[in-house]
């Protein structure tokens, strides 16, 4: 039994004592939504609302812009990526389920449990946040913050008065709205930021490596010609030791085109047939990632360099998940942040609440479809596992 394993099971353990000891403060909806209500936060929510005005007028306007924009890009990403999901089956979905345990993207490690649990909860802590101090700063009053439970999965959430909401304009709507994705998506740029300065050499160097794994090939180029496939570990070229990304490039850099070369993996060798593209340079047709083998050894070296790798790995995890729900938050549908930033536009447009309301259900059903198609091949997964265990 897996550390992660062990750990879920105690986590979860205790919130469910945590639960039954403090039953009554809890408010269940549709009998699989568990809310925590609380006044944690308020009081920061109002200190910032009132300390830094000049500056959340300006954010205010930025996080309306990014956010319309950001809505129109996923809503094109999404229906794009549909299309070519139904024209060619196999194609890669563009939703994934965020999931402890799922292999989200070739090139992404699997999420483990804490990596998982601790990411959903930054996110969703900062994004409920945003939305409070906005709610805030425009004489909104927050009624409840607290933290809920959506079946297994941990979210926050914060409780803007309803009623005063809609009585307000529809700029200080928008800003409601848009505060909670917005700020998922700053904290997105943050974090690479820092990852990519600091976080990610510094976790680099700990680590040992030992070829580099390949994470696609191009059909009928040079490398699946030869047999190649996903998944394989590549260790040499013509007999030179492949160990990192940097030594893999130097060798590229050293074939000619239409050259055999002989690319060894763990288990065996293949001849390659160097091709040309119209540059009339080398073409592999090979996309590759490091092989991580794990952290060098050395009692100190060992103690810190898993500790900063596992701190990496979250990084980069909370960077993922935070701009993949900010955006997700975007999509025109339903309740969400983005079904409601596009019901308050087509009400500025329309002037007319019943046709505002028509446009916003078409566009949400629409993107249902969408999501349903996209999520259609982790479903069918699902059911063939449930099938197969009896």
């Amino acid at each position: 039994m897996s550390w992660d394993l062990i750990l879920a099971i105690i986590f979860y353990a205790l919130i469910v004592l945590f639960y039954f000891k403090n039953k009554k403060k809890f408010e269940v909806q549709s009998g699989i939504f568990f809310l925590y209500k609380t006044k944690w936060g308020l009081k920061l929510m109002d200190k910032l609302a009132t300390k830094y005005p000049r500056t959340l007028k300006v954010l205010e306007n930025i996080s309306i812009v990014v956010s319309f924009i950001g809505m129109a890009f996923i809503f094109i990403f999404l229906f794009i990526a549909t299309v070519k999901l139904i024209l060619q089956p196999g194609s890669t979905p563009a939703l994934a389920p965020v999931l402890p345990g799922i292999q989200i993207s070739p090139d992404l490690p699997v999420l483990g449990f804490w990596h998982w649990i601790i990411a959903i909860f930054v996110v969703a802590v900062i994004h409920e946040f945003a939305h409070g101090v906005y709610a805030r700063f425009h004489k909104i009053p927050v009624k409840s913050s607290g933290f809920a439970f959506l079946g297994p999965i941990l979210a926050a959430f914060v409780e803007p008065d309803e009623k005063i909401l809609p009585k307000k304009s529809k700029k200080a709507q928008l800003t409601v709205f848009s505060a909670g994705p917005f700020s998922n998506i700053l904290l997105a740029i943050v974090l690479i930021i820092l990852s990519l300065l600091i976080i990610n050499p510094v976790a680099t160097s700990f680590l040992e490596y030992q070829g580099v794994n390949v994470l696609s090939v191009e059909e009928d180029g040079p490398f699946a010609q030869a047999g190649i496939l996903p998944g394989q570990t590549i260790t040499s070229f013509n007999n030179v030791e492949i160990a990192t990304i940097n030594d893999f490039i130097e060798q590229i850099n050293l074939i000619e085109p239409n050259q055999e070369i002989t690319v060894s993996t763990l288990n065996e060798s293949y001849p390659v047939i160097i091709s040309t593209k119209e540059d009339n340079k080398p073409f592999l047709g090979v996309t590759v990632s490091p092989n991580e083998v794990g952290v060098r050894p050395g009692t100190y070296s060992t103690i810190f360099g898993n500790l900063f790798v596992w701190l990496a790995k979250l990084f980069s995890w909370i960077y993922i998940i935070s701009l993949g729900v900010g955006l997700f938050n975007l999509l025109p549908l339903g309740p969400i942040d983005g079904g409601r930033m596009f019901f308050v536009l087509a009400l500025s447009l329309t002037k007319d609440e019943k046709k505002a309301k028509k446009w916003w259900t078409y566009i949400s059903f629409f993107c249902l479809l969408l999501i349903f198609i996209n999520l259609l091949p982790y479903l069918i997964t699902l059911l063939k596992y449930i099938i197969s265990l009896f």
